[in-house]
């Protein structure tokens, strides 16, 4: 996924407060055909997710950071001369609605809420130009909307 924005009215911010945001995470490949999981999903309870985009695991309560780390020149010049935020950042929609939309497009995908934890770098902008979103260097996962 990749995050398009306007580089002088989306500049990269800080969070001053714990900004709610939305992740869609999927049920690992492996998961998917013993018989609980249709029940956990449905009871809000199933704990082993992984990113979409990614395959990365997820652990709900941990701040996960963005693979590669950036310094804070580079972010700067990240921020001066990228209309386009893809690696490095870990991408997240702004609006509940918007994630829900794009998970009921597949069986084994869920939604969950996430924050930006206060002190992270990350930019606004567009999610492929479709949906409001939040490219940020750290996310923090909640819980199963």
């Amino acid at each position: 996924m990749c995050l398009d924005r306007n580089l002088t009215k989306n500049p990269l911010k800080r969070a001053d407060i714990d900004i709610v945001c939305y992740k869609v995470v999927e049920v690992p490949y492996l998961k998917r055909y013993k018989s609980t999981t249709w029940l956990l999903r449905k009871l809000k309870c199933f704990k082993d997710y992984e990113t979409y985009y990614r395959r990365y695991p997820i652990t709900f309560g941990k701040i996960f950071i963005a693979y590669p780390v950036f310094s804070e020149e580079e972010l700067h010049f990240i921020d001066h001369n990228q209309h386009s935020i893809g690696e490095g950042f870990i991408h997240s929609f702004k609006n509940k609605d918007d994630a829900i939309k794009i998970a009921k497009r597949w069986t084994y995908i869920d939604v969950v809420e996430c924050i930006i934890p206060a002190g992270t770098y990350y930019f606004e902008g567009r999610n492929n130009g479709l949906t409001d979103g939040y490219a940020s260097t750290q996310l923090k996962y909640v819980k199963v909307v």
